[in-house]
């Protein structure tokens, strides 16, 4: 990200504007992503056997599904738009769309690696993965979570997968160690100073903090900032299909 804004005041001067208007441009293609990244959801979605009821020997949902087919063409598209439309109005994103901070790269990144894992495009989801772990390390958590979708996918398809698809998925492990052994050369510290590991790690080990941060995320994600009314909404959804 600081590269990326470096280069920006390079050829537009070290401004507000300009650093917001970068921000944002990387915000527009979170969204962008979250478009593609939901229609390729739901495409597969629909691509999966249609459930059989035993009994009766029909197929469910189908004269449904080709209804809609027919008439909206890929079943995807509105909800992909409508749920760029609600990050996009989000307040918590909203205000960090402008903001010089490392987050909504690395939503993006996310988003464009799990895109690629979701496609097999393996050396894409690589570089997306190694760029969202350049951004924040914490990143690194796609890794396994790459492992363990590609896994279960080769169990359900009864497929192998090479020596090699496990070797690009792992590479962002690579990218990360090259940054720590860099980081530790030139201060001296593995994962920050003392003060910071005191207060972003060891200060966070207690059952009664864990618990409690728990609680707010799922309050910030399910109630605050009116994602309350998203929330009651689904649950009316669910309550009614």
């Amino acid at each position: 990200v600081m590269a990326y804004l470096a280069l920006v005041w390079h050829f537009f001067g070290f401004n507000t504007l300009g650093t917001r208007n970068a921000m944002i441009l990387i915000a527009s293609a979170t969204v962008a992503a979250t478009v593609t990244l939901a229609n390729e959801v739901f495409r597969t979605r629909a691509a999966l056997p249609e459930p059989v009821d035993v009994m009766e020997g029909k197929v469910v949902g189908a004269p449904e599904r080709a209804v809609t087919a027919a008439g909206h063409g890929n079943p995807g598209t509105e909800p992909a738009i409508w749920s760029a439309v609600l990050l996009a109005l989000a307040p918590l994103f909203f205000a960090q769309s402008s903001m010089a901070h490392l987050d909504v790269a690395v939503a993006l990144f996310t988003l464009v690696a799990v895109i690629a894992l979701l496609d097999e495009r393996w050396l894409p989801f690589a570089l997306a993965t190694s760029l969202a772990v350049l951004a924040k390390e914490t990143a690194i958590v796609l890794v396994p979570v790459a492992w363990t979708f590609t896994w279960l996918e080769a169990r359900r398809t009864r497929q192998s997968v090479g020596a090699r698809v496990w070797m690009v998925l792992a590479s962002p492990c690579a990218i990360l160690a090259a940054w720590v052994i860099y980081y530790h050369h030139h201060t001296g510290f593995w994962t920050g100073n003392a003060g910071y590991l005191r207060y972003n790690l060891y200060s966070t080990l207690s059952p009664v903090r864990i618990l409690l941060c728990l609680l707010r995320r799922l309050h910030e994600v399910f109630i605050a900032g009116f994602s309350w009314t998203i929330t009651a909404a689904a649950v009316a959804a669910y309550g009614w299909s």
